[in-house]
């Protein structure tokens, strides 16, 4: 009994084994193309993010840091514009523009022109910043709103709220 019971496994195993065999001739290649493009699509992900990205963000983060001390100080154009040595945000988010960095002075410019009185770019910056934390989502629309009222009139009032 225990000779049939392992002639029938082994049958079994056989077959499974052929089937396996089968399969792989018949679709080796295409099988063989896929683990490829897979290799290199996740090699050439993380290739992009360490070799590329990467050191693009920590560009942008050093040319952000002069506007952003100018920012605090309340130096709006030269936080905007640059001093002629350092950058200021609208040359940051040009040249950075992909970057978490980029989109930080996306917002700061937005701010900026909001703060200055240029309402029409303060909205134009608004509306390109990528919101990704929940407050900065709320702050990001406050602002954006208080733009629109801006524009639209009761200036005073509306800046008095902003400025807050």
């Amino acid at each position: 009994m225990v000779d049939k019971k392992n002639v029938t496994d082994l049958d079994h195993n056989e077959k499974v084994i052929e089937k396996a065999k089968d399969f792989w001739s018949k679709y080796q290649n295409p099988v063989m193309i896929a683990a490829v493009a897979i290799i290199v699509l996740v090699g050439g992900y993380y290739g992009y993010k360490k070799y590329f990205q990467q050191p693009k963000e920590e560009k942008a983060l050093d040319a952000i840091f002069k506007a952003e001390e100018y920012y605090r100080m309340d130096s709006l154009q030269k936080a905007l514009n640059g001093d002629g040595l350092n950058l200021g945000f609208v040359k940051v988010v040009d040249k950075f523009g992909g970057t978490k960095a980029g989109n930080l002075a996306q917002f700061y410019a937005g701010d900026c022109f909001l703060r200055t009185g240029d309402f029409n770019k303060a909205v134009h910056s608004f509306t390109f910043f990528e919101k990704s934390v929940d407050a900065a989502t709320w702050y990001k629309n406050k602002k954006f709103t208080h733009c629109h009222i801006l524009i639209k009139g009761s200036r005073s009032t509306a800046m008095e709220k902003v400025l807050e």
